[in-house]
């Protein structure tokens, strides 16, 4: 929801800068997880960008986790509830466990690392590797996407907004 919002949204440097401001007061004074996750999207947004274009690797449909209110699935349970709420999932497989969530694949990706069912897939494979990134900051290594850097940073105080840049950095190899 917010991805869509700040796609549809020209982010102005005010709001960058009341962002930043309203992360590094929320830091000391607030502490609000969900504002803060608010603030680093709109703050991600702001300063980074994919690029790139897809490999055909099939990375993206052979081991991912799926979100179900911004939570990785976890059990069968919740991925059936998950399928229920939206028919698309169905092509989703778990095949492991791994960090407590449930690993799929998908059973739509061909042999040539391509969709057959690309007309019809979910939202989450239509937002890729945008969804990716802004549920896990990271875009997988050899897609052909990457992350890159919008602009030049502010002057960054923050030590936490300081180790979720760096974090983006080096999940996606690259270097401030």
């Amino acid at each position: 929801m917010l991805l869509e919002f700040l796609k549809t949204k020209k982010v102005s440097f005010f709001w960058v800068y009341f962002f930043y401001y309203a992360y590094v007061v929320q830091l000391s004074v607030i502490r609000s997880k969900r504002l803060e996750g608010f603030l680093w999207d709109c703050f991600k947004v702001t300063y980074f960008y994919i690029a790139g274009g897809c490999k055909h690797s099939g990375l993206c449909c052979s081991s991912l986790h799926l979100y179900s209110h911004s939570k990785p699935i976890k059990t069968l349970s919740e991925f059936n509830k998950k399928c229920q709420k939206d028919r698309s999932y169905r092509c989703f497989v778990p095949f492991k466990k791994a960090a407590g969530a449930l690993l799929f694949r998908c059973k739509c990706l061909t042999a040539s690392n391509f969709c057959s069912n690309y007309d019809n897939r979910p939202l989450i494979c239509q937002q890729y590797p945008y969804s990716l990134f802004m549920s896990s900051d990271f875009i997988y290594a050899d897609c052909g996407y990457y992350v890159a850097i919008k602009a030049s940073f502010l002057r960054v105080r923050s030590s936490g907004l300081k180790k979720r840049i760096s974090s983006v950095l080096i999940l996606n190899q690259q270097q401030l």
